[in-house]
């Protein structure tokens, strides 16, 4: 699995969103993505099985966990 960390996102009002992207190991592609967005924290959570991102990334999928306005 790659990840990028805190790619940012400038929003049309100049806001700027952070994500976190994480990408399948595999070559080849193109790869379904699944956009999260959350206040609580961008990098799921290694340790709920129904929440956690790598499970997800493992079966073909590109994560983009993005914090909202707001965070912090």
């Amino acid at each position: 699995m790659r990840i990028e960390r805190d790619v940012e996102t400038r929003t049309r009002d100049g806001v700027i969103l952070r994500s976190d992207i994480y990408r399948p190991d595999a070559a080849g592609g193109p790869f379904p993505a699944i956009l999260v967005r959350t206040p609580y924290g961008k990098g799921g959570n290694e340790n709920d099985p129904y929440l956690g991102f790598e499970q997800i990334v493992e079966a073909g999928y590109v994560i983009v966990g993005q914090d909202v306005r707001g965070r912090f």
